[in-house]
């Protein structure tokens, strides 16, 4: 028992001496990285860009699915436009990470993947519904995800990039809903 609490002791010790060393803010009290800076400036901007860079690829690959599954014409070209346009975002999104020294994800995460992997299993015009209805649900979240940026993001580059990126998602949600309501039609 008495090894045990002096074990805890030194830990203790140790841990508060680890944390004396680390820079600290005196205005705020708050103990390690000033501002909580992470490489790009600041964690959030970071979480932004891992998060958009996700759901980015998440679109290009339900939207390569989508183009050669789909039944519905509008279905397959709303598709390869997603597979176009994110494509294109992709790429600027993973050019302003390198300059702002921030690594993106290079696979989905587990959700996207379950959703493709829903959506694989489907076929004809359940297909088609189930790819836009992901579409619009998606596009929302990148829409709110994208403002969210824009109103509280720290770097100005980034919060650029979501401001030159909001309209387009934006767009892109719309048609999500015309070719939702479209779809729901056709299948009654």
């Amino acid at each position: 028992m008495k090894s045990r609490t002096i074990f805890l002791l030194v830990s203790t010790l140790a841990a508060a001496n680890a944390l004396a060393q680390l820079p600290s803010n005196s205005a705020t009290g708050e103990i390690g990285n000033p501002g909580n800076k992470s490489p790009s400036g600041m964690p959030a901007d970071t979480n932004f860009m891992k998060t958009l860079a996700q759901g980015g690829m998440a679109e290009v690959d339900a939207g390569k699915l989508a183009t050669t599954k789909a039944t519905n014409s509008d279905v397959k070209k709303f598709a390869q436009q997603m597979v176009k346009d994110h494509s294109k975002n992709n790429d600027k999104l993973k050019s302003l990470a390198k300059d702002k020294k921030v690594e993106l994800p290079t696979m989905v995460d587990a959700e996207h993947a379950a959703d493709k992997e829903k959506l694989e299993k489907q076929s004809g015009a359940s297909f088609d519904t189930t790819y836009i209805q992901g579409q619009v649900k998606d596009h929302q979240k990148t829409v709110q995800l994208l403002e969210h940026e824009i109103d509280g993001g720290q770097d100005a580059d980034v919060k650029a990039f979501a401001k030159e990126t909001l309209p387009v998602v934006q767009h892109h949600l719309e048609m999500a809903k015309e070719l939702n309501t479209k779809v729901a039609h056709e299948k009654q």
